[in-house]
């Protein structure tokens, strides 16, 4: 792995627009973080290339690239936003992948994606292509250009499949791809169904979770910890369920586990019982583990004041940082949980 000093952003650096910014979902219903590059990035850039494979770098360079050098990677993350903008996706504050454009004439811009190998698939490519197009519509711009190499199939294929009108030529071997960035009702359906695909990906293991982990599992009965095990044992629910008590050796007649963590199977769901000031470290024990999804039943949160409300923000923050999805909602009950969160 490369080591390279990071540079503060200059403080005259251009500022790019706050919207640009978001948390968006993928094909398969995980989540990622879509912003501009700054010059901040640079270590970010440089860790994320060196986990590319070759064979990637060579589709985005068009030959043999095994580093980027420190003038590149000073012109990959100084951008105007405005005639040469880039967007990265992030996830758990790692780099995934990043798209740009370059104006090359007006109106008109090139555009280019590299997207991380474990992340090939998950329709990085489209996204970036929609929010890339909206940010140069927003400047002006209505044309795209994109160099394929002819065997990079599913570069092509995103293109294509983006809904709109491409037009393509061969240059030197290579495959030019020329398309309007006007969005037409092809795109934009295109683009809706994507949406509603990735959100149907997203709740599909909250609707049918085969495994669920509780923790904060607790042996007393008056607890909603002890509840929530004794009713996926005694009700429907036919998948697995795994107690999670640091201080409990069985639960409800399951052995427990110290972590989630400490689970040798799959968790899709793990629903957490925990005093809320311990949320955050489940949260990162969760994501570690690769829970799919996160339902936080504590009291403590913003029904309690200001206080409350900041730790609530934090535990938002800190869930889309490593993909969780995170909805709140008021919820009052005999079990005394005034809130309940579902990531």
């Amino acid at each position: 792995m490369l080591f390279r000093s990071v540079q503060p952003t200059p403080p005259d650096a251009p500022t790019p627009p706050r919207h640009w910014e978001a948390d968006v979902l993928l094909r398969d219903g995980g989540t990622a973080h879509i912003r501009p590059i700054t010059p901040d990035d640079a270590a970010l850039l440089v860790e994320f290339y060196s986990r590319v494979s070759d064979t990637s770098k060579y589709y985005r360079f068009f030959s043999p690239m095994p580093e980027l050098s420190d003038r590149d990677v000073r012109r990959f993350t100084t951008v105007d936003h405005h005639d040469r903008v880039a967007l990265v996706l992030t996830l758990q504050d790692r780099m995934i992948a990043v798209g740009r454009y370059d104006l090359i004439r007006p109106g008109e811009a090139e555009v280019a994606f590299l997207v991380e190998d474990a992340h090939q698939g998950r329709g990085i490519g489209q996204l970036l292509l929609e929010h890339l197009a909206q940010a140069a519509r927003e400047r002006g711009l209505d044309r795209f250009v994109a160099e394929v190499l002819p065997d990079n199939v599913r570069m092509i294929q995103t293109f294509r499949d983006a809904g709109y009108r491409v037009a393509s030529e061969y240059e030197d071997g290579v495959l030019v791809l020329e398309f309007p960035i006007t969005p037409t009702d092809t795109a934009i359906g295109v683009m809706l169904d994507r949406e509603h695909r990735a959100e149907s990906a997203s709740i599909e293991r909250f609707f049918n979770p085969r495994s669920v982990a509780v923790i904060g599992a607790s042996r007393r009965s008056d607890t909603i910890g002890q509840t929530l095990v004794r009713n996926l044992v005694t009700g429907d629910y036919t998948g697995r369920v795994y107690a999670v008590n640091p201080s409990a050796r069985a639960v409800s007649g399951l052995p427990t586990y110290t972590s989630v963590s400490e689970i040798p199977d799959d968790v899709d769901v793990a629903i957490v019982a925990v005093p809320a000031e311990a949320v955050q470290d489940v949260v990162l024990d969760c994501a570690a583990k690769g829970v799919h999804g996160l339902v936080v039943i504590s009291s403590g949160f913003a029904e309690t004041g200001e206080e409350g409300r900041q730790r609530q923000r934090r535990l938002v923050g800190l869930s889309r940082s490593y993909g969780l999805r995170l909805r709140s909602e008021e919820h009052t009950s005999e079990l005394q949980s005034p809130m309940y969160l579902v990531c």
